[in-house]
């Protein structure tokens, strides 16, 4: 599994008019397909982005989350601190990717 942190600032997500970024970029979403397609055994390629919407575009006859592309959202508070939510799907993807593997 690839993680790919991103963040480019608002200007180049077209942030709403407050300011929030809610869905990725198409262009990291076209990097991940990169990723996963040239490292050899590579199954999932995520990106990290700071918005509120997470995507996920599973593989062909894929049965797992982690067999596929997308971007999942991480957006911090004003205290620093991620989205419970957020963090928790993070963490259910990568700790079931690990615990899949012998």
């Amino acid at each position: 599994m690839v993680l790919d942190a991103k963040y480019k600032g608002k200007g180049f997500y077209g942030a709403q008019d407050d300011g929030t970024i809610q869905t990725p970029k198409p262009d990291d979403l076209v990097k991940m397909h990169a990723y996963r397609d040239a490292i050899a055994g590579v199954q999932g390629a995520f990106a990290l982005f700071p918005g509120t919407e997470s995507r996920l575009y599973p593989a062909h006859g894929a049965i797992q989350p982690w067999d596929g592309i997308g971007a999942l959202a991480l957006r911090p508070d004003t205290s620093g601190k991620a989205d419970p939510h957020q963090a928790r799907n993070l963490a259910a993807l990568v700790l079931g990717f690990v615990d899949s593997k012998p």
